[in-house]
């Protein structure tokens, strides 16, 4: 499906399901976004990290059991609350590949931001990935491999569905950032900002404005957010359903030639005109000579 397509898909799929989708979502993605934070700056000429990877890597394993969540919610299975937290069983696979996926993704942000950013989408598929029985027997690395390989060809749609939901976001904060311009110019040519009256309403005016850009963000979160992580997902998994895709064709191809095979030799045909005859049938339907 395209990708207004999607995004009717999870408006319709969301109704009615507030408590056990959103919650869970915004829960999991508020504390993932607070502690990980992976900011790099430069301190007295070398690089260095902030924000907590290793407490990043330990809600790496609610990722995981919230894309297992996602998924059974999507395919209509039986889901609980505890699924998030369910691969801590799995310790050692799922923190070595967290491991792994953020020593690449911060090794190619210290490049430069956008290779950051395509590799961050590259490895997107390691969370669900991780919460295939199917591929629990990949090597810690094959894991990132394997979503690499995945991903070819899908990054630029990635990023711009992630972007189409992000942009609700960025519409406050420009609208807050045209209105500081416009208030500060105002001020510079009404020569206001000369007495403390026309100083405070200035700066009361953009405190609004911010106030109010602030309040549409955090409303705007409990919305967006879901159906953001719900629509990602979705992508996700149509993408490793496809590639999955053509050994289960080749199978059901065999399956079927095999199947059409028997049928054809199984098949009775008139000793007179040659005509193909129904099952069990005594005369031929076509020039009534008697089966014999």
């Amino acid at each position: 499906m395209n990708r207004s397509e999607l995004k009717k898909w999870v408006r319709e799929r969301v109704k009615g399901h507030f408590w056990e989708l959103y919650i869970p979502i915004i829960i999991t993605e508020f504390l993932t976004n607070l502690v990980i934070g992976q900011k790099i700056v430069v301190e007295n000429g070398n690089y260095s990290t902030q924000g907590g990877v290793s407490v990043g890597i330990f809600f790496f394993f609610v990722q995981v059991g919230l894309t297992s969540y996602i998924i059974n919610f999507m395919n209509e299975k039986e889901y609980h609350f505890s699924d998030l937290f369910s691969y801590f069983n799995d310790y050692i696979r799922v923190f070595l590949v967290g491991l792994l996926k953020t020593i690449f993704t911060v090794l190619w942000t210290l490049l430069f931001i956008i290779p950051g950013i395509i590799k961050a989408i590259a490895y997107s598929l390691v969370p669900m990935l991780l919460a295939d029985e199917k591929y629990k027997d990949l090597k810690y690395t094959e894991y990132i491999k394997k979503s690499q390989e995945m991903m070819n060809g899908h990054k630029a749609d990635y990023f711009i569905l992630d972007l189409s939901y992000d942009l609700w976001f960025l519409i406050p904060l420009l609208i807050g950032l045209a209105a500081t311009l416009f208030t500060i110019v105002a001020a510079i040519g009404t020569r206001s900002y000369t007495t403390v009256g026309g100083l405070l309403a200035t700066y009361s005016g953009v405190g609004l404005v911010w106030i109010g850009a602030i309040i549409v963000i955090v409303v705007a979160s409990f919305i967006i957010v879901p159906r953001k992580k719900l629509a990602l997902t979705k992508f996700l998994y149509d993408i490793k359903t496809n590639y999955e895709g053509p050994q289960s064709s080749t199978a059901n191809e065999e399956k079927t030639d095999s199947f059409t095979t028997t049928t054809t030799s199984e098949a009775k045909f008139c000793g007179n005109c040659g005509s193909q005859l129904e099952k069990d049938s005594m005369f031929c339907a076509n020039c009534g000579t008697k089966v014999e």
